[in-house]
């Protein structure tokens, strides 16, 4: 059966899904390609000067600025998954994705509102039993596996290590190992739809009539296709709309905007469309759409099939090109923090274990990109992190 949250899911029931040859790539690439490659936000043309959300898709007929046939992590800041996804790609393992029902699924999901610590001993819980009951509970919470998440996890494998404390280090090491490569073998298909979706979106302000090419491109499409174009359309806005605040309104291109938001009301006006839109993004369109100055009303009730599927969202977002993508990570996770507050009393941001500066020196986990000896360990890790 198919996981019930989180329109990034595949079928858990298969694992038939392999990734094409350039999927499997690194995606840790050469600092030369990244820069060339990531670039996805134009800053030469004319501009929306009232206010309303703008968008990030290219104005010109080039080939996309990054490879279309893979997503990158900018390298300029490093992530804590660095080590993680370069062991995954270098052993070059493929998780096994179980057969689950939703029964079993449901069995095995955290309680929502859990502050990281207790996710994490939660997943060592899980592998202290078995490596299979490990999986599983990963794939049953991919909402808890979030920058947050691996932050804290590798702060806290640093700290072991500096303390001498290999066997709990290790632990964690395969803990964090696992999840990473569950959580890209389970989100390979949502990738490919994104990809896709770029084009289509691209595709549409080109043409002549972007009205007509965005409704033939979502003829017929599969849900998960048609949530992919929903977060690359609106994806776009947020993230024009956030350079035009910084940068001004000279820098957004106005007729690509017009086309964009051409596209995304074509989007919105579609029953059909709007009628297999994931939770998530629905609660997303109201807040982001709603031009009042309090959205506090549109975070009140959220059913919990939307706050997983926020939480899944984010963390697929964060793997994506930041420029690209940041800014809607952002606009999510203000959205999920109003929630964890409000529902659960959850305050947690960025938690990491207090480590010493020399351990810098002796650890493999990752290295800060200009480091500054006179800022504090925590406000540099923090300035790196997507929150």
């Amino acid at each position: 059966m198919k996981a019930a949250k989180g329109f990034g899911n595949s079928d858990v029931s298969s694992s038939s899904s392999k990734p094409t040859k350039s999927s499997k790539k690194s995606l840790s690439k050469k600092k030369e390609s990244v820069n060339n490659k990531s670039e996805s936000v134009s800053s030469d043309s004319e501009s929306d000067s009232d206010g309303n959300l703008v968008t990030r898709v290219d104005n010109d007929n080039t080939e996309s600025e990054y490879d279309q046939n893979q997503l990158y992590i900018e390298e300029e800041r490093i992530h804590p998954l660095d080590r993680a996804l370069n062991e995954a790609e270098a052993k070059r393992e493929r998780i096994q994705l179980p057969s689950m029902t939703l029964e079993r699924l449901r069995e095995l999901e955290f309680p929502l509102g859990l502050g990281v610590k207790d996710v994490v001993e939660r997943f060592l819980d899980a592998q202290r039993v078995s490596d299979e009951l490990l999986v599983e509970s990963v794939i049953s919470n991919r909402h808890y596996l979030r920058y947050r998440f691996f932050t804290y996890v590798t702060s806290k494998i640093m700290l072991l290590e500096y303390q001498g404390k290999q066997n709990e280090a290790e632990e964690l090491i395969k803990m964090r190992l696992t999840a990473v490569k569950t959580h890209l073998e389970y989100d390979i298909p949502f990738k490919q739809a994104v990809l896709r979706a770029e084009n289509g979106l691209k595709n549409a302000v080109i043409s002549e009539n972007p009205k007509d090419s965005i409704l033939s491109y979502v003829n017929r499409k599969p849900v998960l296709e048609l949530n992919a174009l929903w977060t690359v359309t609106y994806s776009a806005l947020v993230a024009w709309n956030e350079k035009a605040r910084f940068e001004g309104a000279s820098a957004v291109p106005r007729d690509t905007v017009d086309r964009i938001r051409l596209c995304a009301a074509v989007l919105d006006d579609t029953e059909e469309f709007q009628a297999v839109l994931a939770p998530e993004l629905k609660l997303l369109q109201k807040v982001i759409g709603s031009k009042d100055a309090d959205r506090s009303s549109f975070v009140k009730g959220v059913e919990d099939s939307a706050l997983q599927g926020l939480g899944v969202l984010i963390g697929q977002l964060e793997m994506y090109p930041p420029k690209a993508y940041g800014p809607m990570v952002r606009a999510c996770l203000q959205v999920l923090d109003v929630i964890l507050k409000n529902d659960y009393g959850n305050t947690e941001r960025l938690v990491m274990e207090e480590i010493p500066e020399e351990a810098l020196e002796t650890t493999n986990e990752f290295v800060l990109p200009q480091f500054d000896s006179s800022m504090p360990l925590r406000e540099q890790m923090a300035k790196f992190g997507m929150d």
